[in-house]
């Protein structure tokens, strides 16, 4: 798949989820992408694998690629940044990893949460607490759909 592929899917995965719920993460887009199902971010947010990433179909380079077309799109289109908090719904809470080993800053990335700026405020603080509670994570709405290969 070429960068310009995956770039184009990205952009469509990350615009829907952003229509569909005023805000798009990169779990979001992995979602839209059908790398990930919803099946599998409930395991991960119920504590059943350490790191997300052991569901992902690619790794490395790929990943670092869709981070930086989500981000360059979300900045592009003047979304705000904002970290999620993703902890699990375990009875310790503990934070959720997406990658064993994995710089601090790649995790930072995945927990980037782009919210519109043409959400009112308390619409933003709901979807903010929404999201960080470990019963109300990403696949716990409404599954996003795949984007098909072009």
């Amino acid at each position: 798949m070429s960068s310009r592929s995956l770039n184009s899917r990205v952009v469509a995965a990350a615009a829907e989820a952003l229509a569909r719920q005023g805000f798009v993460t990169p779990v979001d887009v992995c979602l839209g992408l059908g790398w990930l199902h919803a099946s599998n971010v409930d395991d991960w947010r119920r504590g059943r694998v350490d790191d997300l990433e052991d569901f992902l179909p690619v790794h490395g380079d790929r990943l670092t690629e869709l981070i930086v077309c989500l981000d360059s799109w979300a900045r592009e289109r003047g979304l705000e940044q904002t970290e999620a908090e993703y902890i699990s719904a375990t009875p310790n809470r503990r934070p959720l990893r997406f990658s064993s080993g994995a710089p601090a800053v790649v995790e930072a990335a995945w927990r980037t949460r782009w919210v519109s700026r043409d959400l009112p405020v308390q619409k933003r603080e709901r979807i903010t607490k929404a999201q960080d509670s470990p019963a109300l994570g990403s696949s716990d709405r409404r599954p996003a759909k795949s984007v098909p290969v072009s």
